[in-house]
């Protein structure tokens, strides 16, 4: 499901057990725009943001990650 239509180079990675529990990812100049979302309601558009920002490097995106997926 293409949760961010309006960006075209955007994605997001979910949780294999909980869809919806995911990180979005986006291109910036030089690095990568997360947002990390969870569930706020039975809706698929009911999210919360628990966390957002920029890294510069794939290694910091990755670990960002995992410590929000688990």
């Amino acid at each position: 499901m293409d949760h961010w239509k309006a960006d075209t180079e955007a994605f997001g990675i979910a949780h294999q057990r909980e869809p919806r529990h995911l990180v979005y990812v986006g291109i910036v100049d030089g690095g990568y725009y997360f947002a990390c979302e969870i569930p706020s309601g039975p809706k698929a558009t009911d999210f919360v943001v628990v966390a957002e920002g920029e890294v510069d490097s794939k290694q910091r995106l990755i670990g960002i990650m995992e410590s929000h997926l688990g």
